[in-house]
């Protein structure tokens, strides 16, 4: 395709053609118009860079909160760490989370509890040494858990002996009884209040309410504004809204952030140095000024009318635009002129051809386990969703967890044990009916969803699968690798029960069968 564009089809011909044609007075008006937005702009660019320091704290304090969760399951996935903390084994628990501890910090974890059932420190991961004393006069976090009858896991801010912190705490159970709590925690201090500034700029205070007014607690520079609060500043921040405030050059902010109970006991307040924008609308005052003066006389009648005429592709590719904005990527952009902007609009519509195949295998990508081939927790979780949502019943699901992986890991190697991991996938794959869906939702762990199954068909699928593995078995000839899934399920026959309740279900009783066969198995030898 021939790139070039002749002159008279360019864009700056017919710019140039319409541009003798002027009349003083339009350009004085468009010179009216164009200051005024310039000023708009100036307050947007305000309004952005607040917005910007709110999204900013809800952003980190998500992805800082999604850290220690999904640290916390790493952690009490090893059932090993759950029986040392049963058993007290101080010294095995802390050789057995220390890596963890390690890999976490890295990413700005800071603190590392374990905590027995009567609000006592049992090990700091963080500091070892430091263990025995009474959490109950000053920690509610630890308290309110084991006070709940069902222990659901607590995340939150909260002052404690080291300092505050983001910190998520969930209870350990160990065959099915109580042992205490663990809990990551993630320092609010000069690294987090560092990465805001990087974010949106300013300088950050980490401010924490008390009988005076408020007291920093940590910042990255030092504040030249007081610190004391009115009643009123007091009542407006309490309430959970952000409070702006502006002191020339200065724009001062204050964010609320609550703790774990909901309460408003911190601010983070953010100081940005505005003089770069006034600055700027000063220099745009002056520009406009000048710029109005040298244009008076050299306006143009036609100009508005002609130039919406020839610039009409333009508006058509803003409009294509604005849309791929909002994710339509399906409507190709078709121009017939010429000149530069249909030659915009060609290299346009390849790049949303493009990225719109790019999106799609990503979509593809996100749904799928890249060991196995099969759909993941993401997809699997998405489904359960949609049934919920159909409610076509009843459904089954099956719960499978590999055994002996990390016996396979530790003997043969990762490699061989991601070949058993797909192995595993490939036998339940075999078991299934083209309707149900196998998904891996963990490590070593399975999920299968049975749209229509009542409980005797899913007893004859389970036999199935005990039948793939056995035929799986005597295929092998490396007994190390013998393959053996603990399997357990639940069906649901109306919506009294969610799926995600029969879900944990099928879990608990996948589990008793782990118990039941490790049990069988010891009692054989």
């Amino acid at each position: 395709m021939d790139s070039r564009i002749r002159f008279r089809n360019s864009l700056r011909f017919k710019i140039s053609l319409v541009s003798f044609a002027v009349v003083i007075l339009i350009m004085a008006v468009m010179l009216f118009r164009s200051h005024r937005e310039r000023l708009e702009l100036i307050r947007m660019q305000e309004e952005v860079l607040n917005e910007l320091a709110v999204s900013t704290i809800d952003r980190r304090f998500k992805v800082s909160y999604e850290i220690l969760e999904t640290g916390l399951t790493q952690v009490l996935a090893n059932p090993a760490i759950a029986e040392a903390f049963y058993q007290r084994d101080r010294e095995s628990l802390e050789k057995l989370v220390m890596p963890s501890f390690e890999r976490l910090e890295a990413v700005g974890v800071c603190r590392f509890h374990f905590h027995l059932p009567d609000q006592t420190t049992f090990l700091r991961v963080h500091d070892p040494e430091d263990y025995g004393d009474d959490l109950s006069t000053f920690r509610e976090i630890v308290v309110s858990i084991n006070e709940d009858p069902q222990r659901k896991p607590i995340k939150g801010i909260e002052k404690g002996e080291g300092g505050t912190s983001l910190r998520y705490i969930s209870a350990v159970y160990h065959g099915g009884e109580y042992a205490g709590t663990v809990e990551l925690g993630m320092c609010l201090g000069p690294r987090i209040l560092g990465i805001f500034q990087n974010v949106s700029g300013g300088d950050w205070f980490l401010m924490q309410f008390n009988e005076w007014g408020a007291r920093r607690i940590h910042g990255t520079d030092s504040s030249p504004f007081p610190i004391s609060l009115n009643e009123e500043q007091l009542l407006y921040l309490g309430n959970g809204r952000v409070l702006t405030e502006t002191d020339p050059p200065y724009v001062i902010q204050r964010v609320p952030i609550a703790d774990f109970k909901g309460d408003y006991n911190y601010y983070l307040k953010r100081i940005f140095d505005n003089s770069e924008l006034i600055g700027l609308q000063q220099q745009y005052t002056r520009d406009s000024l000048m710029f109005g003066f040298s244009m008076a006389i050299a306006g143009s009648i036609a100009l508005w009318a002609l130039l919406r005429r020839l610039l009409q592709p333009l508006l058509y590719l803003e409009q294509k635009v604005r849309r791929f904005e909002a994710g339509t990527l399906d409507e190709s952009i078709e121009v017939t002129s010429k000149d530069e902007i249909a030659y915009l609009a060609r290299a346009m519509e390849k790049m949303r051809q493009s990225i719109h195949r790019r999106e799609e295998r990503l979509k593809r990508m996100s749904f799928q386990d890249q060991l196995t081939g099969i759909h993941n927790r993401h997809y699997f979780d998405q489904m359960i969703n949609e049934m919920e949502e159909k409610k076509v019943y009843p459904i089954s699901i099956i719960i499978a967890d590999v055994d002996n992986l990390k016996f396979i890991n530790d003997r043969i190697g990762h490699a061989e044990g991601d070949r058993h991991i797909a192995d595993s996938a490939k036998v339940l794959k075999r078991a299934m009916r083209q309707s149900d869906l196998v998904c891996r939702i963990g490590g070593d762990e399975f999920a299968v969803l049975l749209p229509g199954t009542c409980e005797e068909a899913v007893i004859r699928i389970i036999e199935r699968i005990q039948q793939e593995i056995d035929l799986y078995n005597e295929a092998i000839e490396n007994n190390h690798r013998k393959m053996e899934i603990s399997l357990g399920f639940a069906t649901c026959y109306d919506d009294n029960e969610s799926l995600e309740t029969m879900m944990q279900t099928a879990d608990k009783n996948m589990y008793r069968n782990k118990m039941k066969r490790k049990k069988e198995k010891a009692s054989s030898f």
